[in-house]
């Protein structure tokens, strides 16, 4: 082989190497625009992260309060969303999750417990929009035991919004509970019980009254 075959194998090689080695994807990711719409801003989106989302709190609206308290950790891959491509999803979560519903509107509900026996799911989300204060948001599913009876489903959405300050109070929530029959007899939202609070990610969470919650994602 000549010496000019062998420098270009040689770069040829390095091309593949590198593409190889390159553990992130570029994708063009939308940013939300003033309109609501979303505009088209390439990053480079990591294939894989790794996540915790952990803290506590109330919701108090009137009459109506819940309380919560936990933590969920785990590895979670590259799962983009028409709505935003900085989403990554897991599948082996790790952690706990507590849910007191002292008073809802749901008689069914209304006084009982959730605690978790395993999380089940565990997604990841970020701003596709510059914003410092726009932490990064997560979705836990757990499955565990309300009032002692097994096989019960929760899920529980958080946006960390606001400048990391504890009792910020800028944080979002929402929690809804499935029953073994699969039929979910309670949701925030759904039933009106706390007022919406549009967040950097995502309108459908209610603002807590008290305590902090937490999204870290490195990758």
């Amino acid at each position: 082989m000549t010496r000019r075959h062998t420098a270009a194998a040689s770069l040829t090689l390095g091309a593949v190497l590198t593409v190889a080695c390159d553990s992130s994807v570029t994708q063009a990711a939308p940013s939300s625009t003033s309109g609501g719409e979303f505009a088209v801003q390439t990053n480079t989106i990591p294939a894989s992260v790794y996540g915790r989302v952990s803290g506590g709190g109330q919701n108090r609206e009137g009459q109506w309060k819940i309380s919560f308290a936990g933590q969920a950790r785990g590895h979670a891959v590259w799962d983009p969303v028409p709505r935003n491509q900085n989403r990554w999803s897991g599948d082996s979560p790790t952690g706990q999750w507590t849910v007191q519903f002292h008073r809802v509107s749901e008689p069914a509900v209304s006084g009982g417990t959730f605690k978790s026996t395993s999380i089940e799911t565990i997604v990841f989300g970020r701003s596709s929009a510059p914003d410092p204060t726009c932490v990064g948001a997560s979705t836990i599913t757990a499955s565990g035991r309300f009032d002692g009876t097994p096989d019960w489903t929760m899920t529980f959405r958080v946006t960390d919004h606001g400048n990391g300050a504890r009792g910020d109070l800028v944080d979002r929530m929402r929690v809804s509970l499935t029953d073994p029959a699969g039929t979910q007899v309670y949701d925030t939202e759904v039933s009106g019980d706390f007022p919406l609070e549009a967040g950097c990610l995502g309108p459908h969470k209610n603002g807590i009254e008290a305590g902090d919650l937490k999204v870290r994602i490195d990758g």
